[in-house]
């Protein structure tokens, strides 16, 4: 039976932190939960919004996508992958 699975790679000056998810949804409740936690690292700093150079705030927007934007875009030595894979078997 053939499984679909989600495999999250979280790159950072540490290594990498790499899990695999049974939806996408969950590997995505996975990634902002990294931002949230790492947030501090950003909060101040500049980033590009549309041409726009606007400050961090103190606290993770409360809307994932935009956190995560917000946080990757702000951290350039910090990146991650989803990918979508199958496990065969």
């Amino acid at each position: 039976m053939d499984a679909q699975t989600w495999i999250l790679e979280i790159h950072h000056r540490h290594g990498s932190d790499i899990s695999a998810h049974t939806s996408e949804a969950r590997a995505q409740a996975t990634l902002t939960a990294y931002v949230d936690q790492w947030w501090a690292e950003v909060a101040g700093g500049e980033y590009d919004d549309d041409g726009h150079t606007l400050v961090v705030p103190a606290d993770p927007p409360a809307d994932a996508d935009k956190a995560v934007a917000i946080y990757f875009g702000t951290h350039p030595g910090e990146w991650f992958d989803l990918h979508e894979n199958v496990l065969v078997g």
